[in-house]
């Protein structure tokens, strides 16, 4: 991948969660606010039933490099490209020893 292609700011909100000691639930004890570089394509997007109301599903891939942060990614997070909240749908590493890129796969519902 060419270094030009990383120039689309995203911002990347990492939820942390803690295990609550008197029932054992889960709960959302943080959120990390990351902004990075991405290689952006767009994918064909698709219309969802959702509560009664036909929505647009806009499709997205992000591709980062390989960093700290990517360990800590999960499909609870989010990613606001554009003013546009993604919700992450798969993450994919690829690369040598899977430490070169992410492929992060999501989508937006608008209605």
């Amino acid at each position: 991948m060419n270094p030009g292609e990383f120039r689309h700011p995203t911002n990347i909100l990492i939820k942390g969660e803690a295990q609550q000691s008197d029932y054992g639930d889960f709960k959302q004890t943080t959120t990390t606010g990351i902004e990075r570089f991405a290689k952006v394509k767009w994918l064909p997007g698709s219309e969802v039933l959702n509560n009664d109301t036909i929505t647009l599903e806009r499709n997205i891939e992000f591709t980062y490099r390989a960093e700290n942060f990517t360990e800590a990614l999960d499909r609870t997070d989010t990613i606001t490209y554009k003013s546009i909240v993604f919700y992450i749908s798969s993450i994919r590493y690829i690369g040598q020893n899977n430490e070169q890129y992410i492929v992060v796969k999501a989508h937006s519902n608008t209605q």
